[in-house]
């Protein structure tokens, strides 16, 4: 187990996948908490000296032991959130294709379906059981999702008048229904006639905000919200910011959603050993 006193100089095994962008260094070494906002940083710093020209890693997590003996593995992000696309890697790496299963994350209070099939990976999302799901402000849809909540946006206005991060910081000073006190916090925009998004996320314990290339609880967030706003299921195609794909299903009840989902295509980039600068 590293510690802080003696920084870690090299990972025995990462993967970097990419998950229709957003991508992500999943870590099978054994690290010790305190080292996490350290390390995220020195990974995407070394990536991105070493492959220059390769999509930049945007997040990190790790494959520990799960504590419900039945799913596949467990997995933690350094700041503790929920990440589908992460977690969507992971399934992909441990699992293998053609594979289907439970699989435990950071920031979802149970076990998550997935499956995996010819390199497509749908996963269950998380959905709150004892607070609002979807809650109505100014700027747009606040989706409340077990471990991140996205401010979903489809204001074609307010698009064009302010970026992600500018509402994201705005919502994250204001602290409007106690957002900060969330391990990660996004806001999504997007466009319902050409289907094309955008992504914000700020994580509170590696203290970083960044523009995402694709995100895959601000895609379940944008099902959600236009499920809610049209009282019906919805199944629709989101483009990323990466230019990829993503789909999303949304289970819709008389006044609720009782379920949601995504998939995508997810491609392995590395897998080796990793010396940090």
């Amino acid at each position: 187990m590293a510690s802080t006193t003696h920084p870690i100089t090299e990972l025995e095994r990462v993967v970097v996948a990419y998950p229709c962008g957003n991508t992500a260094a999943v870590i099978f070494d054994e690290i010790h908490e305190d080292d996490y906002k350290d390390l995220n940083d020195r990974i995407l710093a070394t990536w991105s000296a070493q492959q220059p020209t390769a999509p930049k890693i945007e997040q990190c997590c790790l494959v520990t032991k799960p504590q419900d003996a039945r799913a596949v593995t467990r997995v933690e992000m350094l700041g503790g959130e929920f990440s589908a696309n992460a977690v969507r890697c992971v399934a992909l790496i441990v699992a293998g294709d053609k594979a289907k299963g439970l699989i435990e994350a950071s920031g979802a209070p149970r076990p998550l379906e997935y499956q995996v099939k010819d390199g497509v990976v749908t996963l269950e999302i998380p959905l709150p059981e004892n607070k609002p799901l979807v809650r109505k402000t100014d700027d747009g849809a606040l989706v409340q999702l077990d471990g991140i909540t996205q401010l979903v946006v489809t204001d074609p206005m307010l698009q064009v008048s302010h970026t992600p991060r500018e509402v994201l910081t705005k919502l994250l000073r204001e602290n409007k229904f106690s957002v900060t006190a969330q391990p990660c916090v996004g806001a999504t925009y997007y466009d319902e006639a050409s289907h094309k998004s955008e992504f914000c996320v700020w994580i509170k314990d590696v203290e970083t905000i960044f523009d995402q290339s694709s995100s895959g609880s601000g895609t379940s967030a944008i099902g959600i919200a236009l499920a809610m706003k049209s009282g019906k299921s919805v199944k629709i195609k989101v483009v990323q910011p990466s230019g990829q794909v993503m789909t999303t299903e949304t289970k819709f009840v008389p006044k609720h959603i009782v379920r949601s989902s995504i998939s995508g295509k997810i491609t392995i980039l590395y897998d080796g050993k990793l010396k940090l600068l």
